[in-house]
């Protein structure tokens, strides 16, 4: 046999190159032909002369050695098998079958990668991903566990999915079932959830909303491994026999009847003892006598970092009062009222001090108060936020003054405080709250919200009838935000600002900081603009940098159609 010298070979793949060129324009011959000479027979020259089917095969293969050496090629295959985890995880709704089919048309490589990884089979979606697919499983996931999200369709007639992904229960981990039906769990019922059973479940997410026998999840002799479990709109669940020392977040959402009662509740805290984070959301008991008696002593958890308790039909008092949570970094108590009692009692705001406290001692607080409901917002550097937020039973001025009280250690040590009242109080409890705020130094930024009304005052007056005193009350405070409906109120603001930001001696400068910013929202009253205006062009001369920010009280749909037919 001959061998065409390297020149003809060269000349030989140009011609093989013109042709390819019209299939893929970005291929060169210099991609395809070798640094180093190669003995080849003289039947090459009849690749110019190929058919077009046997070229098109003769490409493929070029095109996948060509291919080895892009950049996605040469990604190490851990990584590979990872981006495409990310993509089935954002595809998390519509089902994965179409993307992983979509992923394994890619080329030749990632289709082997495809098929050959189980991570890549561990996600379904039923019944959107189809039965037959689903039965796949087994045999591609190998000892893999199973992330399964299945919505059981109102007109879904036979139990061939329920039974599918029954006989898979050895394989769940983290399992989401939405809208589960009674028929479907009468033949095979639901499995009772134990480590035997289920030793690789670790998230459980259910909304059974149609049941009316009951549901007893766990086997309370074999202890379950979960670690998340949120039960949404399930009436029948039996609350009792719980046995969750792993758990670390439970979730309780729209359970309108048949909600464990406040004993079953500590129960179920009690045997969760790594738990993290707890929510219940308009969550109502069935008042049926359990037999279950309280606990002797608090139930303490010592991990919990989260705690809300929305609406939900329990004793508030009661149940806040049996719980220890030290740790807790965001507390919410929403839609019942928390008693007053001195500190030293056992009533559940005064047990609440010290978890308030540890939030207001991070950093950067915001106190919001409202009409019987204080909210405390902390946030220290690096983001990190906390909350607390509940309602106070009683007078709401005597409930902030003993909640000032409470916290003045916290308070005191906080060097970063935002205050916002949202509601007005007579003259007298506005005055107290002045005097009691006005002693914190880390109090930078002050803001009446609200509108008075009736016998109520407005805190300007109070600030106004301070007279001197407000050049030592609220030392380090930067900013004031109010409300002006009136000339009156108007006046009042200004003599505050005077006040404070007029001449002082230096000794004084030293103490106490001027007003660095005012904000105020102002009235509706179209016959005062002009007296309006006068008054915040003096306001503005007193303040550095004329910083007065002015907001219309006006609607904001109000606002909308004024701006469009201005235009």
């Amino acid at each position: 046999m001959d061998t065409p010298t390297t020149a003809a070979m060269k000349d030989l793949i140009l011609v093989l190159c013109d042709k390819l060129k019209n299939q893929d324009p970005s291929l060169e011959w210099k991609d395809l032909l070798p640094s180093d000479s190669r003995t080849i027979t003289r039947s090459i020259s009849s690749l110019a002369l190929t058919p077009d089917h046997v070229l098109h095969d003769i490409y493929a293969d070029i095109r996948e050695q060509h291919n080895r050496f892009l950049p996605v090629t040469v990604l190490p295959l851990e990584l590979l098998v990872k981006i495409l985890q990310e993509v089935l995880q954002l595809d998390c709704k519509g089902g994965h079958k179409d993307t992983r089919t979509k992923l394994s048309l890619v080329c030749r490589q990632w289709r082997r990668v495809v098929i050959g990884s189980p991570a890549l089979w561990t996600r379904w979606h039923l019944p959107n991903d189809g039965l037959d697919y689903f039965r796949r499983a087994p045999r591609l996931l190998r000892s893999l566990g199973l992330e399964l999200s299945y919505t059981q369709p109102s007109d879904y007639s036979d139990q061939e999915m329920w039974c599918a992904v029954y006989e898979e229960v050895y394989r769940w981990q983290d399992v989401d079932f939405t809208s589960l039906r009674e028929k479907f769990l009468r033949r095979p019922t639901w499995p009772k959830l134990g480590n035997t059973t289920t030793p690789k479940l670790r998230k459980l997410r259910l909304d059974a909303p149609n049941l009316s026998t009951p549901l007893d999840l766990f086997d309370p002799s074999d202890p379950c491994n979960l670690e998340e479990l949120a039960l949404e709109r399930t009436r029948t669940v039996v609350w009792e026999g719980w046995n969750l020392q792993r758990l670390r977040d439970l979730s309780l959402y729209n359970i309108s009847s048949g909600g464990p009662s406040e004993a079953q509740l500590l129960r179920i805290l009690e045997q969760s003892p790594q738990l993290e984070h707890l929510s219940l959301i308009e969550v109502a008991t069935s008042h049926k006598s359990t037999g279950l008696p309280m606990p002797n002593e608090p139930v303490c958890l010592p991990h919990l970092l989260t705690l809300q308790l929305s609406n939900v039909d329990y004793n508030s008092d009661l149940i806040v009062r049996m719980m220890r949570f030290p740790q807790c970094k965001h507390l919410v108590l929403e839609g019942f009222h928390l008693g007053i009692a001195d500190p030293g009692s056992a009533s559940s705001l005064a047990h609440l001090i010290p978890v308030i406290d540890n939030i207001i001692k991070v950093g950067h607080v915001t106190l919001d108060v409202k009409i019987g409901e204080l909210r405390v917002f902390a946030r220290a550097k690096g983001g990190i936020k906390m909350a607390a937020r509940f309602r106070i039973r009683g007078d709401p001025p005597f409930g902030l003054n003993w909640f000032i009280d409470a916290t003045s250690a916290a308070l005191d040590a906080s060097s970063d405080i935002n205050i916002k009242l949202y509601s007005n109080f007579s003259y007298d409890g506005t005055m107290e709250i002045i005097s009691k705020l006005g002693r914190l130094r880390g109090i930078i930024r002050l803001e009446f919200e609200g509108r008075p009304e009736d016998d109520e005052c407005n805190p300007l007056d109070c600030l106004d009838n301070l007279g001197d005193q407000i050049r030592h009350v609220f030392p380090r405070l930067d900013i004031l935000g109010c409300r002006i409906d009136t000339v009156s109120e108007l006046e009042s603001l200004r003599r505050v600002v005077l006040c404070r930001n007029g001449t002082s001696s230096s000794q004084e400068a030293i103490e106490m900081s001027g007003f660095r910013k005012v904000i105020v929202q102002r009235g509706n009253q179209r016959d005062l603009r002009g007296r309006y205006d006068e008054g915040f062009d003096e306001i503005r001369a007193l303040i550095p940098g004329g910083n007065l920010e002015i907001r219309s009280g006006r609607d904001p749909l109000d606002e909308a159609l004024i701006s469009l037919l201005s235009r």
